[in-house]
């Protein structure tokens, strides 16, 4: 609801929020959602249906992270790593 009340009040008055005003009421207060993933689907969905794009998710097995031998680690990167 925060994030629905939100987008009102900084986009209801932009050029064409009326048009993706209701996907996004579904979007916030009715979609059945429960991942950023699902979320993002759905955004994904609705743009390739008004575009006639295609897309599909490709399957990832965990996080890859480049060879980082004999290169200077940034801070970033060992979080990642060692969060992972």
């Amino acid at each position: 609801m925060y994030h629905w009340r939100t987008l009102l009040t900084h986009f209801g008055k932009a050029p064409f929020f009326h048009e993706w005003k209701p996907f996004l009421e579904y979007l916030y207060l009715e979609s059945p959602v429960s991942t950023l993933r699902e979320f993002t689907d759905l955004i994904f969905q609705e743009l390739a249906r008004l575009y006639g794009w295609q897309y599909e998710w490709a399957a990832l097995e965990g996080p890859t992270y480049p060879d980082l031998e004999g290169q200077e680690i940034s801070i970033l990167v060992h979080l990642l790593r060692v969060g992972a």
